[in-house]
């Protein structure tokens, strides 16, 4: 019996260390990145903007799509909702000339006025969605892009139509943009390991695997749905806030563009849904490999994307983050 009591409290205190380990590593990982800008050039910023509004994208669509088993291929739709909500209210320009709100609110403001709407958008989108499953709702959830593309390019006294909306660049918008994204791509990654950890991380997990019987057992799908739904909302529309800023300008082709609705989804399922790790390891990795190729050959990264997929999907169904030499990497010591 003691043997067996000093077995299990050397396991305890090889997990308490290995945990410690890894919070002291991603502080200082967390410290290195907030100084970095002090010693990068105007083109890295930028790569590092592109990264943190991936890790944003990819852990927000995990945090409902991951969990939940509903691919929403419409999550890039929060993202240039956000984006083109936050220009309107400070005060775009159409044609680089005519603000559309005028005068425009300062950022504080303008922030959480589009999280705002891309939340009620989310809402209101859950009341007839959700009636959905499957690949119906996948395809539904599709459609929105396509619908905003449209409605971008036609509304012009709003959007500014195909041209889109210019902001007016008031100093550094690059590294500006980097200090706004980086806290919330940390939060994104803190909040997916939450959900996993929480009652609502359990209760989409039991619709995942079987929604009628989860159901059955008292778990009110709506519900659970919708409040993934909305956190999820929520962070890409935070993140399409700091891409439009910044770059200062966005069209409907940026923003709505394939490219741009795809990324996240692609992302989360080559590192693993329903993972945390698994969507920042699929952006760091795609990521990299998007910005060597792309400035060898134009738009060869996205074919890169389809083989990593077949290649996932052949060898690692589960995406990398389940590979057995990456989950070593962060199981506790035996």
């Amino acid at each position: 019996m003691g043997s067996e009591i000093a077995e299990l409290d050397n396991q305890s205190n090889s997990s308490y260390r290995h945990r410690n380990t890894i919070i002291i590593a991603s502080l200082i990982l967390i410290i290195a990145f907030m100084i970095l800008p002090q010693f990068i050039s105007n083109y890295l910023a930028t790569v590092m903007i592109f990264l943190f509004t991936y890790i944003i994208l990819a852990e927000s669509y995990d945090i409902f799509s991951g969990y939940s088993g509903y691919y929403n291929l419409g999550h890039g739709s929060f993202f240039g909702l956000g984006a083109y909500a936050f220009a309107v209210f400070s005060g775009g320009l159409r044609g680089g000339y005519t603000p559309v709100i005028e005068p425009g609110f300062p950022i504080y403001i303008s922030i959480p006025l589009a999280i705002l709407i891309s939340v009620l958008f989310a809402i209101g989108l859950s009341v007839p969605f959700f009636r959905l499953r499957g690949a119906y709702f996948s395809v539904a959830t599709f459609g929105l892009i396509l619908l905003l593309f449209y409605l971008a390019n036609n509304l012009r006294p709003i959007s500014g139509g195909p041209e889109g909306l210019h902001l007016l660049k008031s100093g550094d918008f690059v590294f500006d943009a980097y200090y706004l994204l980086f806290p919330v791509a940390v939060l994104s990654v803190i909040l997916n390991y939450w959900v996993s950890k929480s009652k609502l991380g359990l209760a989409l997990i039991s619709i995942r695997e079987d929604e009628d019987v989860a159901i059955e057992c008292g778990i009110n799908s709506y519900r659970a749905k919708t409040k993934a739904l909305v956190l999820s909302a929520a962070l890409a529309s935070y993140a399409g806030c700091g891409f439009a800023y910044g770059f200062h300008i966005i069209n409907p082709t940026g923003i709505f563009g394939l490219e741009m609705a795809f990324a996240p989804v692609v992302m989360t399922i080559f590192g693993g849904a329903g993972s945390f790790i698994g969507a920042l390891l699929g952006v760091s990795i795609l990521t990299l490999i998007q910005e060597s190729l792309w400035t060898q050959f134009a738009y060869f990264h996205l074919f890169t994307y389809g083989i990593l997929l077949l290649l996932v999907g052949l060898f690692a169904p589960g995406g990398i983050v389940r590979l057995r030499w990456i989950r070593k990497l962060f199981k506790p010591p035996e």
